[in-house]
């Protein structure tokens, strides 16, 4: 299914926060990362069969509708420490069968 929930500042993998970015992904003086005037953001189109590799120290979120059906499957790699990472509930599948 097509899925456009993904939103990635280019090139922030690569510099620190401005301040605006900064309190928008830190949650202060009233921004949250809910904020849709996140400056540098590209949304990022993704159809059946994509795939798309990024660094996850870039500047990135995902604004999802929970109306709508989502078909992503995230791989997150590590080296060195552990990845702390979040299993979903399985209540989370509409449809049993697809777990």
């Amino acid at each position: 299914m097509p899925d456009d929930y993904l939103e990635y500042v280019p090139g922030s993998e690569q510099r620190w926060d401005s301040p605006e970015e900064y309190e928008i992904r830190k949650g202060e003086n009233g921004k949250s990362n809910l904020d849709d005037n996140m400056p540098g953001k590209q949304k990022i189109l993704l159809n059946q069969g994509d795939a798309l590799l990024f660094h996850v120290w870039g500047i990135h979120r995902g604004v999802y509708d929970v109306n709508k059906p989502r078909r992503t499957l995230d791989i997150i790699y590590s080296w060195g420490n552990h990845c702390d990472y979040y299993v979903p509930l399985i209540s989370c599948f509409r449809q049993l069968g697809l777990l």
